[in-house]
């Protein structure tokens, strides 16, 4: 009998470095900016540069960005127009979100 089971094993040197569009972690989502949007260039992301995500689902009137920068994921959170928040620094962009829904409970 064979087994359908098996599966390549791809080294992650070899794998893709695709990023992904968005995706959630406790009822946020992160979404992918592009090198385009108004965050983006105000934190040098740049279409070589670092790789930002922007939050939804927070509490009405806040946002919050998570941003690649020295092999780091930095959350930043806006409460009020005026009033901005470094949250941390955290491994992978999961984390970071985890970290904000902690924050937020």
């Amino acid at each position: 009998m064979s087994d359908k089971t098996r599966f390549q094993v791809v080294p992650m040197t070899e794998a893709a470095s695709k990023q992904l569009e968005s995706f959630q972690v406790s009822g946020l989502e992160a979404h992918l900016l592009n090198s385009g949007s108004v965050f983006a260039e105000k934190v040098g992301i740049t279409r070589d540069g670092p790789i930002a995500y922007e939050v939804s689902g927070l509490p009405t009137g806040q946002k919050a960005w998570v941003f690649q920068r020295d092999r780091m994921w930095r959350l930043m959170r806006q409460v009020r127009a005026d009033d901005h928040e470094w949250v941390g620094e955290y491994p992978t962009v999961h984390s970071a979100l985890q970290a904000l829904t902690n924050k937020l409970a």
